[in-house]
């Protein structure tokens, strides 16, 4: 289990991972020269800073994804996810975000920026990097009759880094300086860190190049070693729940629909990628890959239809900004019947946006959307 006080990995109770030491056993009989083989495998080998270790209870975390695939909303969706208690874990722990940095904070700046516009933004309008630095806190509630026993306690410090989407694309990379710099940044993070989270639109397809280069990461990633976890997000779930009215959060707040609805996303949309994840999923029985629906926009509150409106293909808003009681959105520059601090602490409740970084402090699913990648195909 991944906690502040040991380096272990994501353990789930329902799940039984392949033993291992075989392989390790037969390197160690290989003798020296073929375990300095295995030491220098892997495409971010020579970026990895030697010596430096991570203080405990910490974790490189880094966000990665294409244009457009809701990677900066979902940090901006983080702390209102905690303070509406909108994810899975609410019921057993209690879970606070604190400690943050210089940067974490410029987000809530942002947000008070974007969120009048519905939360439409793009990373690139906020700078072409950023590494958002905050403490995760998560203790198990204590309940009637509890009195004596000890409880889960978890702090884990999350260094994350989200970049604009177009950092995939070589050609604006090589064009553009300032997207030069970033590359090279999420190249280091890329070497540094231990997970990955992956957000991917679960209703989109993706930029061609964008989606190569994702590839060329997957295959880095399976030749090396210090990425130990994949955790796909798909992101824009609320999505998929507009055809329903209000009867969206019913439908999809499931593990079933969840399951159901990454499948067909996996199959059909992202086919180029799905061999990849699997790739990495099978590549060690201490590694793998794990997937998770979010959204930052999430299900209107007392009202249980999606939270988001949609412009053209790929265009989204918040649909309470402005709106009515009903969700329904109101004429483009029609004035919001309420003020920004209720829309944005009533109606605004993201979807499972923290659920991931739970896990990956707890490594604990118990009761959430939460698979393994294995389970998406059982």
């Amino acid at each position: 289990m991944a906690t502040s006080d040991d380096d272990s990995e994501f353990h789930d109770e329902d799940s039984t991972e392949p033993d291992a030491g075989s392989e390790a056993a037969r390197r160690d009989a290989a003798g020296p020269g073929l375990q300095e083989a295995a030491k220098k495998r892997g495409r971010f080998f020579s970026l990895r800073k030697r010596g430096e270790e991570q203080p405990p209870g910490s974790k490189r975390c880094t966000v990665i994804g294409p244009t457009r695939s809701g990677k900066t909303a979902l940090m901006l969706s983080l702390r209102r996810c905690v303070d509406a208690r909108s994810h899975s874990y609410g019921a057993r722990y209690v879970t606070t975000i604190g400690h943050t940095n210089e940067e974490y904070d410029r987000l809530q700046q942002w947000l008070d920026t974007y969120f009048p516009r519905g939360l439409r933004l793009d990373a690139s309008d906020l700078g072409t990097c950023f590494v958002p630095e905050f403490t995760l806190r998560v203790r198990q509630r204590h309940r009637r009759g509890d009195a004596g026993l000890l409880h889960s306690r978890h702090k884990t410090r999350f260094r994350t880094f989200d970049g604009a989407g177009e950092l995939l694309e070589k050609a604006k990379v090589a064009a553009d300086p300032r997207f030069r710099e970033c590359r090279e940044r999420l190249n280091q993070e890329l070497a540094d860190c231990d997970t990955v989270l992956l957000c991917l639109p679960i209703g989109l397809r993706i930029n061609r190049d964008q989606e190569s280069e994702l590839k060329n990461l997957l295959e880095g990633f399976i030749d090396s070693r210090q990425v130990r976890s994949l955790v796909v997000c798909f992101t824009m779930y609320e999505t998929l729940g507009i055809e329903y009215g209000r009867l969206a959060y019913r439908e999809l707040a499931n593990r079933l629909a969840a399951r159901r609805a990454i499948r067909e996303a996996l199959e059909h949309r992202l086919l180029g990628l799905d061999n990849h994840l699997e790739q990495f999923h099978l590549a060690s029985g201490k590694r793998g890959v794990w997937c998770a629906p979010v959204s930052a926009y999430g299900f209107i509150a007392r009202n249980g239809g999606a939270n988001v409106a949609v412009f053209g293909k790929t265009e989204h808003c918040l649909r309470t900004t402005p709106a009515d009681k009903d969700g329904k959105a109101a004429p483009t520059g029609a004035h919001s019947p309420y003020e920004h601090d209720v829309a944005l602490t009533d109606w605004w409740r993201p979807f499972l946006t923290i659920d991931p970084f739970v896990f990956i402090t707890t490594g604990d699913r118990r009761g959430t959307l939460i698979h393994a990648y294995d389970e998406i195909f059982a």
